[in-house]
């Protein structure tokens, strides 16, 4: 996932309520417990396992984000990581 954000936030986590910021996290099969039924949301279906996914160029994260990366063990490269390796 290469972005700057996590986009991993949960419908039932998110301070903003922004569908932006949850992308990801309707695809981790690890956090389907944390999906609540959505209207329009039906054909999307949990795909990836959480240890199939890397992050590249994070510099902003929400503290639900960081807690589910680091309790699912999702591998992450910062942009201090990207600006260091190339």
């Amino acid at each position: 996932w290469i972005d700057a954000h996590g986009d991993i936030n949960t419908p039932l986590n998110s301070a903003s309520g922004n569908m932006h910021g949850m992308p990801l996290s309707f695809l981790v099969k690890e956090l389907q417990d944390q999906i609540p039924w959505l209207d329009d949301f039906e054909g999307i279906k949990p795909c990836l396992n959480a240890s199939n996914i890397a992050y590249i160029g994070l510099r902003d994260l929400d503290a639900h984000e960081t807690h589910d990366i680091r309790k699912h063990g999702i591998a992450y490269f910062t942009m201090l990581d990207v600006d260091r390796m190339g």
